[in-house]
């Protein structure tokens, strides 16, 4: 068996290390792979000549929808993909990646369960494929003694500009205001909207560019308007956070308590989180979901705070603190046992080795291979 990987746009790292770590798990259960990063084109003429036919890869897997229309060389994605589905893994919401593979014959993978059923009733094939770490790199990732962290609690996030976002909205906000400030994630609002279904209501609104459009701008105001709630309820319960991210600064105007830091490569961000006695997550619009911001810390030995995710609290209920409802104030020998917890958790459920063996319907010998 082989596999394919295309890749696009890597910033900070943060695509290399899910890459890496799906192809460790492959490769120790005897699958081999390839990657072809559709970057740039010095990036493509640097991939290409490493490569196969198209047509000898069992199977071809696109981050976030990238390379499916190219053709370079005689290598012809769009051919490929008359023949079989391609795999799109979406890091985000699809909803923001629609345009780069509407119309292609593609199997979905949604890091959210929420996200599924929004690309079922945009027509796709989609799975549940959420966020996890490779088997072999959790295998040796240093875990820093509880004794020898220090007191930061680090809060990964960019600077999101909600006024910027509700000014995009204004035109339409005599029809739609209402249902966007009740909404606490985009999938809310779509339901409201009627371009989702609703318990019993079924979808009556098509989804069509204009109505995408309007619904990638709410997800992105809501998302601006999490944050800063986040940061101002933390400040407010007398928790200084590490804000970590492109143009964080740009948060002290709301909220000055906390510590603003530039953004840093993923390998800095992982070693900083190491470190940390905290590691605060808040992801609107991934509701029924999970995050690099929970799978990493905890795979590290470090807790995480949460913010109005009760989906991510009912998947590690030791190793994840309601920052909102309870004390963070726990010793540190139930801090470590509440980590130890959360890694056996990952080991056994939340590597890509099982994820894959899942996606790829291989024999149960298969999959033991890569343990």
């Amino acid at each position: 068996m082989r596999v394919l990987f295309i890749t696009g746009q890597n910033q900070y790292g943060v695509v290399s290390h899910f890459l890496a770590g799906m192809r460790e798990d492959l490769q120790a259960a005897g699958v081999d792979s390839d990657t072809l990063s559709v970057e740039s084109e010095q990036s493509v003429q640097r991939d290409f000549p490493q490569l196969l036919p198209l047509e000898e890869y069992d199977q071809v897997i696109s981050f976030n929808g990238m390379g499916l229309h190219l053709e370079y060389a005689g290598l012809s994605v769009p051919d490929y993909l008359k023949r079989q589905p391609a795999y799109v893994f979406c890091v985000d919401h699809p909803l923001h990646l629609l345009k780069r593979f509407i119309g292609l014959n593609v199997v979905v993978l949604c890091v959210d369960e929420e996200h599924v059923a929004f690309s079922q009733l945009c027509g796709f094939n989609a799975v549940y494929f959420p966020h996890a770490i490779g088997k072999q790199q959790f295998l040796r990732l240093p875990v820093t003694p509880v004794s020898n962290k220090n007191d930061d609690i680090v809060f990964p996030i960019s600077f999101m500009d909600s006024v910027r976002h509700r000014q995009a909205l204004e035109p339409y906000w005599q029809q739609i205001g209402k249902w966007v400030e009740q909404s606490q994630s985009v999938t809310r609002f779509m339901q409201m909207l009627g371009v989702l279904p609703l318990t019993t209501r079924k979808a009556t609104l098509p989804l069509n560019e204009e109505v995408l459009r309007v619904c990638v701008t709410v997800d992105s105001y809501l998302r601006a308007k999490q944050r800063e709630t986040c940061l101002q309820q933390c400040q407010k319960q007398g928790l200084v956070l590490q804000v970590i991210g492109r143009d964080s600064h740009q948060y002290q105007a709301i909220a000055p308590a906390h510590q603003y830091l530039p953004a840093m490569d993923f390998t800095a961000l992982l070693e900083t989180m190491a470190k940390a006695r905290y590691v605060l997550h808040n992801s609107p619009g991934f509701d029924r979901g999970l995050h690099e911001r929970v799978i990493y810390p905890l795979s590290l030995g470090t807790l995480v705070l949460t913010f109005n995710t009760p989906y991510v609290n009912q998947t590690f209920p030791q190793g994840c603190i309601d920052v909102s409802s309870v004390s963070i104030e726990i010793d540190d020998d139930t801090y470590a046992e509440q980590r130890a917890a959360a890694q056996q958790i990952i080991a056994a459920q939340h590597c890509w080795q099982q994820q894959l063996a899942t996606l790829f319907k291989l024999p149960p010998t298969f999959a033991k291979g890569m343990t």
